[in-house]
């Protein structure tokens, strides 16, 4: 990026209603000086929405909201990918619905936290993009703006989270999934040690 872009980029920032928003420190680095741009109060890009509490004798009961820490963990990663890979790619070129990470992460990671797998939540988030891209033509069609009308996505995420309902229980949805897991793994270890005995029990070529 050119030094002049960066000059007017900072000099738009302190003369507009930003620059209440961010702190402008200038550091020395070796011989040259370089301006640390910074948010003054940082904060996530939206707020993570509540999911409902778990409640089960085998559970116990969870928070209504989900926590930092899960954020941050597996589901967190996968919930990432998931915005990344596979809910990103589902918005076309003139698809009239804006992706928006922050939209897409909470959905996949609430969805993920409910016991919900990425195939489904996959499914239900194109099936609302495509029902929220046809309201959109509808609307710029009629309202005699047929290449300008964009929606934000928190409809489309609203939708999805409509779609994804399945009528049953987080705690049971959660369940299986352990469930199906645990009988994964048995499985595998049980080809293993079925392979090993195999492998023991053979007589070494002398």
């Amino acid at each position: 990026m050119a030094r002049r872009t960066v000059e007017w980029a900072l000099a738009w920032l302190r003369r507009s209603h930003w620059q209440e928003r961010f702190a402008f420190r200038k550091l020395r680095v070796g011989r040259v000086y370089v301006v640390e741009v910074s948010d003054r109060n940082p904060r996530p890009l939206s707020p993570t929405p509540p999911i409902p509490a778990v409640r089960s004798e085998r559970f116990g009961n969870t928070a209504g909201r989900i926590s930092a820490e899960t954020a941050r963990g597996k589901l967190g990663r996968l919930a990432a990918f998931l915005a990344r890979h596979e809910l990103a790619p589902a918005h076309w070129d003139n698809c009239k619905v804006r992706f928006g990470f922050g939209h897409a992460f909470n959905f996949a990671l609430s969805a993920l936290v409910r016991g919900f797998d990425r195939n489904r939540i996959r499914r239900a988030y194109e099936s609302a993009l495509h029902r929220r891209h046809r309201d959109a033509t509808d609307l710029g069609l009629n309202t005699g703006r047929p290449t300008t009308v964009r929606w934000e996505p928190s409809s489309t995420v609203s939708l999805a989270r409509t779609l994804l309902a399945d009528g049953r229980e987080d705690a049971e949805r959660i369940a299986e999934q352990i469930d199906r897991r645990r009988a994964e793994t048995d499985r595998v270890r049980a080809e293993c040690r079925a392979g090993l005995a195999a492998a023991l029990a053979t007589p070494f070529a002398t």
